[in-house]
């Protein structure tokens, strides 16, 4: 089954005894991811320092405890028993902005490495904004107005032809110093093995994806384990890749229940 999953929260319910978890957790944001799961009827889990993966029904009693980075490891191991426990098939992870708020990047850390050792695919969907409190006059409501990306995709041009030097005039001419986004799939297939950002597209297609001259994890996956004469790669400039990159990510989930085969979370 799908799920959605954001971690827990310091706020909690004083009830005594054992308390359904989606009672005890009192937070504005899980009760929004929740009620995103609901509606779109998938499951819901609340990612415990102490429990681990915690369905909103589960009874569990107060208590205090923030996840620490030494704890990681041990936590990765209940939690990747619990994802097979519970039947997951894959995960869309909601948390806030973990550059802001480095306490909560021990979470992130033990549900993708649960992920990856039990194979599972997992979206990482960072929330821009804190949610409103019921009864706080003092929130203001800001709204944005965000501009579409357009993007202008370059034809699929294969593997192979991207390691001849387009100096050679043979070879292709990828966008160099230019920001953008680029896809890599079978030709026969529509489900996409990796997709990226870059801020240099012809750096990062041809010296690291493609020839492994320039650090990409991806690209040194698909060398050692597909078949790269049967591959194709495009491209597009666009001045807003981290944005367009997570937007691709999102619509390859949805329309494949997964991220692309070499993209571990976006």
């Amino acid at each position: 089954m799908n799920a959605f999953c954001t971690y827990c929260s310091a706020n909690k319910s004083n009830e005594p005894g054992e308390i359904p978890a989606i009672r005890r957790y009192q937070s504005p944001r899980i009760a929004k991811v929740y009620a995103a799961a609901s509606e779109l009827g998938v499951a819901f889990f609340i990612l415990s320092g102490e429990f681990g993966l915690v369905p909103r029904h589960q009874p569990i009693p107060w208590y205090d405890h923030l996840l620490k980075p030494e704890e990681v490891d041990n936590l990765t191991e209940l939690v990747a028993k619990q994802i097979h426990h519970f039947g997951i098939t894959s995960i869309v992870y909601f948390t806030k902005s973990l550059t802001q708020e480095p306490a909560i990047l021990p979470y992130h850390d033990v549900l993708v490495a649960a992920c990856r050792r039990t194979s599972r695919p997992i979206l990482v969907a960072e929330l821009q904004t804190d949610f409103p409190i019921q009864g706080d006059d003092s929130m203001e409501k800001e709204m944005f107005t965000i501009p579409p990306i357009a993007l202008e995709w370059s034809k699929w041009t294969a593997w192979g032809d991207l390691t001849i030097d387009a100096r050679s005039g043979t070879g292709v001419r990828v966008p160099n110093r230019k920001p953008g986004v680029y896809e890599s799939k079978y030709v026969y297939d529509e489900e996409r093995l990796t997709i990226g950002k870059a801020s240099d597209l012809r750096y990062r297609i041809k010296q690291g994806l493609v020839k492994g001259k320039a650090p990409h994890s991806a690209g040194d996956d698909i060398r050692a384990s597909e078949d790269t004469s049967k591959i194709v790669v495009r491209w597009a400039v666009t001045d807003r890749p981290a944005a367009a990159e997570e937007e691709l990510h999102k619509r390859h989930f949805a329309t494949f229940g997964k991220l692309p085969k070499y993209t571990e979370h976006t």
